[in-house]
């Protein structure tokens, strides 16, 4: 039960004691507050402490700063390395309320590098502290790339706050407690999900193995122990990791966790994860339907042109579609996996014209060049191989007489259904 300032007779608090609560510095109450955090492991109340724009610190921000300047009673109160946290972070804040993104990264550069020295006292009710720090860390270092920017400097922050987060991810992994429900492990994933963040912003995703390799080596928890969030977030970098790699079977399973998993209200990261899925869905004959792209209709801008060139044979469309979003599809890194769709396109083609057991490439190629494609009969030869070999026709070629022999069996074979 808290302690209440005395109260007279008439419901009037006491004036000596009002006085004396009056007393108390902003600073000095932030640094009662980290103090009762502490001492009863809060980890929300510490977070919210560290938060560098929260309203803890916000609130009475000038004022903290200047007794901060005279006043060595952090030093007193907390020790080392915590006033080191403190005095940082105060910083930190006070440059942002600024605007000075470059000085406020560098603060709460200093602010992390000093918490991470307090974690070996702790057990892992400090992670929520660590998270808000590193992920402010991220926002800053993009904010003050741009500032960097701006001043017709290299920005260089991004890549700096991948060192510092890999710092914290290793004080997590490497935790040495004996005892599980202790341990800093719990925060690997949400740490390495932070990691995959900035390592796809600034196209270093070469260095997303090495975050692997090193959760590997840990061995946390099983994954399904962790927080859904984190699994939700570190299914999809996986899935676009192997998207990326063109290994789309192992993507799929990935993505559609994600997919399945993510919170219902998170439309922007269920669209983040459609990016990447449709296309392998399509690749495999399963084409977005209309009520997908009614829920996303940007989506359906980029993606709805390519199904109906599918769905129609139109090799045409289709080229003039992945022209126009060539650029898009490029910084995503999906132009690749819609040229392999294309072939998709030309095996419906095959379905118009083949009605009988043998197709004649010589018509074939007449009806390539009708939908938009004259090429030559040695690239179709290569086109109708490669789809054999792909399970997208069944038959064989006949090389001589320049016939596709469709099996009597299933020669077009079901790739998918629609969701």
């Amino acid at each position: 039960m808290g302690l209440h300032p005395a109260v007279n007779k008439k419901g009037r608090k006491d004036k000596s004691e009002s006085m004396s609560m009056d007393r108390r510095t902003p600073l000095s109450r932030y640094l009662s507050k980290l103090g009762s955090a502490r001492h009863s492991k809060s980890g929300d109340g510490l977070s919210e402490l560290l938060c560098v724009d929260g309203g803890s610190t916000m609130r009475h921000l000038d004022e903290m700063i200047q007794d901060m300047e005279f006043d060595d009673q952090i030093r007193a109160k907390l020790g080392s390395p915590w006033d080191l946290v403190v005095t940082s972070h105060l910083n930190a804040s006070h440059c942002l309320k600024s605007r000075d993104f470059i000085g406020a990264f560098d603060y709460q550069v200093s602010t992390i590098n000093a918490f991470i020295r307090t974690l070996p006292q702790n057990d892992n009710w400090v992670l929520l502290g660590l998270y808000t720090l590193n992920q402010d860390l991220y926002d800053l270092a993009i904010a003050s790339d741009e500032q960097l920017l701006k001043k017709n400097f290299e920005p260089t922050k991004l890549e700096e706050s991948a060192r510092i987060i890999n710092k914290s991810f290793s004080a997590c992994i490497n935790d040495r407690e004996d005892i599980i429900s202790r341990s800093r492990k719990w925060g690997t994933y949400y740490m390495a999900n932070l990691l995959f963040k900035v390592y796809f912003r600034i196209r270093s995703l070469n260095l997303c193995g090495n975050v692997l390799k090193a959760i590997k080596a840990s061995q946390p928890p099983e994954i399904e122990q962790f927080p859904l969030g984190d699994q939700v977030t570190f299914n999809f970098y996986l899935g676009v990791l192997s998207f990326r790699g063109e290994e789309y079977e192992k993507a799929s399973d990935h993505l559609e966790f994600s997919l399945k998993h993510c919170y219902s209200g998170a439309k922007a990261n269920k669209r983040a994860v459609l990016e990447y899925l449709i296309p392998i869905k399509m690749l495999n004959g399963i084409l977005p339907s209309e009520k997908l792209f009614n829920l996303y209709p940007d989506l359906r801008k980029i993606y709805g042109i390519f199904a109906n060139a599918i769905k129609s044979g139109d090799v045409g469309m289709f080229d003039r579609c992945l022209e126009k979003h060539q650029r898009s599809l490029l910084r995503r890194g999906t132009y690749m996996i819609m040229e392999h769709i294309r072939e998709m396109v030309i095996r419906t083609l095959y379905l118009i014209k083949g009605s009988n057991s043998r197709l004649s490439l010589d018509n074939l190629k007449q009806a390539l060049r009708v939908a938009g494609l004259d090429i030559e009969m040695a690239e179709i030869e290569c086109l109708v191989v490669n789809m054999i070999y792909k399970g997208y026709i069944k038959g064989y070629l006949s090389h001589e007489h320049l016939i596709l022999v469709l099996s009597k069996q299933d020669p077009f074979p079901v790739l998918g259904n629609k969701p």
